[in-house]
């Protein structure tokens, strides 16, 4: 494969050319740069401008890793297994629900069991979908909408329970990603 010289320019100056709020030459030839105002926020519109996130997220395998640690916590708290949904986080971890903050494992596993059990009764099973993830070396971010799955008897048609998105922080430590911080914001 023979690269250009404009094409390897704009490879190793392209990170740099991305910091300024003017898009480059380079950017509006590759889509990038477009303004986003409505999408600021987003992890593909940083500075009120379009990035490229094979730039944001080069390693698939991060992005992978990352997707599997939110489907092993849809699985534990859908099963009602609140120590399994405590250990994808940090030790210092925090999970944020509506109306209430908890930090740190031990806080974790109590807020998602309800008081007096020891496992949550509650066997809900969850929807996630559109995921879109930031991966900054050994940091991440990202946002995801979700809806609970409610079935109340077996007589009963399954329905939508609730509905909302999630706003996690992800570190990667020793090889593994955790979350920093899981926010669930209901609609």
């Amino acid at each position: 494969m023979r690269i250009s010289n404009l094409s390897l320019f704009a490879a190793i100056c392209a990170p740099l050319l991305s910091a300024c709020a003017v898009p480059s030459a380079w950017q509006a030839a590759n889509g990038e740069g477009a303004p986003c105002p409505s999408m600021e926020g987003y992890p593909d519109c940083q500075d009120g401008h379009r990035v490229d996130l094979a730039r944001i997220a080069p390693d698939p395998q991060d992005r992978v890793r990352i997707q599997d640690l939110q489907a092993r916590y849809e699985l534990a708290v859908g099963s009602g297994d609140a120590s399994a949904s405590a250990a994808l986080f940090t030790e210092d971890g925090i999970f944020e629900a509506p109306g209430d903050i908890a930090r740190g494992r031990a806080a974790i596993r109590q807020e998602l069991t309800p008081s007096g059990a020891t496992v949550s009764p509650v066997k809900a099973p969850h929807v996630v979908t559109n995921v879109v993830i930031s991966i900054d070396g050994d940091k991440a971010t990202s946002t995801a909408s979700w809806m609970e799955v409610d079935r109340p008897s077996p007589s009963h048609q399954v329905q939508v329970g609730a509905f909302g998105h999630y706003e996690d922080q992800f570190i990667k430590s020793r090889g593994n990603w955790l979350f920093t911080k899981r926010k669930v914001v209901t609609s």
